[in-house]
């Protein structure tokens, strides 16, 4: 049997799955990636977290379905599960995985589809109350974000895995635009940016059917971005004054950025694009208490010590602003050696700025400071 083909077994969290083994790509019979487990104890910590009441989870693209399980075995209000998965191999191997748990399954109800998501999720909408829809598919989430937004439910819960980051954080620019209507490109922001053009296009589709969001966590690992958004739905003057607060762009220069509202874009006359990327979502990233708590129930686990992100997110979220600024870029711009982040943290703060770690960049500090006042810092070291 080729290697690409033989299933093997894999332990996470409580749950034991298989899974076929080989070179990780979209060439596998049924695609998985062990080493993604951040996205999955996040996915964990963030149910443990935020649902006080039973909830129903949908998998719409489960793969090997591990997530689902997962949440059923260690989330105790997970009560029901929708596994689906439009490949035969991957519904058979969703079986095969639910029947070697079976007895970790005891009192939850499960539900197997092999259907194509977009047809699943406008079928379950009618018949289903779904509290979480979660989009995980190989690539780009836009196939499936119409669909989803026409039949989610307020206060729903919709989280969106993106692994075309290249995309998103505007390494190609027309593709950029062609995919997801954004004018950007390649810049010290990356990672932000493409988690910001993620959330633009998933309120966009909500929008079309009045509804908007309330963001609740993000992340970026590796090569994929993780969003988990609370759905919200008032009437149209509520989206305008969303969209005023939450839409915008951003301007890049000289390793320095601008935040700019839809209504400064319509006042500045001729704008060009050559600087200015957008539009894209500029609003809060977290819900401040919820990564608490989610933080909180992560430390009783010692799994957490592996997971670099969440300890740089818990700093993060004193300053939920957009954008951070790139220490060593500063520093070659004065031609300095780079200076240790924590020496350049602790110089801002005892100056009376705000400043902390962003995990979108190692090198990377959110302040309210401006480039200005890091400069002038930075030349006294």
């Amino acid at each position: 049997m080729p290697k690409s083909t033989e299933l093997k077994e894999f332990f996470e969290g409580n749950t034991k799955i298989y899974y076929y083994s080989g070179e990780i790509s979209k060439n596998l019979p049924v695609f998985f990636n062990p080493n993604k487990f951040v996205e999955r104890w996040i996915t964990v910590f963030f149910a443990k977290a935020y649902f006080k009441k039973e909830f129903t989870f949908l998998d719409a693209l489960a793969g090997t379905g591990i997530k689902a399980l997962r949440l059923l075995i260690e989330v105790k209000k997970c009560k029901k599960a929708i596994i689906n998965d439009i490949n035969k191999k991957a519904f058979e191997l969703i079986k095969k995985n639910i029947e070697i748990n079976k007895d970790k399954l005891e009192g939850k109800i499960i539900e197997i589809y092999n259907k194509d998501a977009n047809i699943l999720v406008r079928e379950l909408a009618k018949k289903d109350k779904i509290d979480w829809i979660d989009i995980d598919p190989f690539g780009s989430p836009i196939f499936f974000l119409d669909s989803v937004s026409s039949v989610i439910a307020p206060r729903n819960i919709l989280s969106v895995t993106a692994t075309d980051c290249g995309v998103l954080m505007g390494k190609y620019p027309k593709k950029l635009y062609a995919k997801y209507g954004i004018f950007g490109k390649k810049s010290f922001l990356a990672h932000e940016f493409g988690v910001r053009c993620l959330l633009k296009v998933i309120l966009e589709n909500l929008m079309k059917y009045e509804k908007f969001m309330k963001v609740l966590f993000v992340f970026h690992d590796k090569h994929y971005y993780k969003v988990f958004i609370e759905v919200k739905k008032r009437g149209w003057k509520d989206i305008y004054n969303y969209i005023d607060k939450n839409l915008g762009f951003v301007k890049i220069d000289n390793n320095d950025f601008e935040i700019l509202s839809f209504e400064e874009i319509q006042t500045r006359g001729r704008v060009t694009f050559k600087k200015i990327m957008g539009p894209i979502y500029i609003g809060p990233l977290f819900d401040k208490y919820l990564v608490k708590e989610m933080i909180s129930i992560a430390k009783k686990d010692k799994v957490y010590k592996k997971i670099q992100i969440l300890k740089n997110i818990e700093d993060e979220i004193n300053i939920d602003i957009p954008f951070f600024f790139n220490l060593d870029l500063l520093s070659k711009e004065l031609k300095k050696s780079s200076v240790p982040i924590k020496k350049v943290l602790e110089l801002l703060r005892n100056n009376g700025f705000i400043a902390y770690r962003t995990h979108f960049d190692e090198k990377g500090i959110k302040t309210n400071a401006k480039k200005k006042d890091i400069i002038k810092l930075l030349e006294t070291l």
